[in-house]
């Protein structure tokens, strides 16, 4: 799936409440719609982000790190919480992306853990 088959979740003016995530690593800052998954919100700003399961929570490839607003994320249901604790790197702030769903506005600031296959698109 292309960057672009996710604009649909990008906010471009003030219409609508949003939030904005800023992916630490590529120094990237998108704002997106409430309900938007972290992962989505991470396509939409032309990063390359994996989910080998297809967002089914069955993975933990799409592992990433809160670091500011995790209070603006639905809270992790149980089975997310059993799929991270096969996840190497845990620490507060853990979540896997395609469960983490925006549910307030404000700022998150998002990092990945060393050595992910998650990068920038060319």
């Amino acid at each position: 799936m292309s960057e672009h088959d996710h604009q649909d979740v990008l906010v471009t003016d003030g219409s609508q409440a949003s939030a904005t995530v800023h992916f630490v690593r590529d120094n990237v800052t998108v704002r997106v719609k409430l309900g938007t998954s972290v992962l989505h919100a991470g396509l939409a700003a032309g990063l390359v982000m994996e989910s080998a399961c297809g967002e089914v929570c069955a993975c933990s490839t799409c592992h990433v790190w809160v670091s500011k607003g995790q209070n603006l994320l639905e809270a992790p249901e149980e089975e997310e919480e059993d799929t991270l604790d096969k996840a190497q790197l845990i620490k507060a702030g853990s979540r896997l992306s395609c469960q983490a769903h925006i549910a307030k506005a404000g700022h998150l600031e998002v990092a990945f853990p060393p050595g992910s296959h998650l990068h920038r698109s060319h």
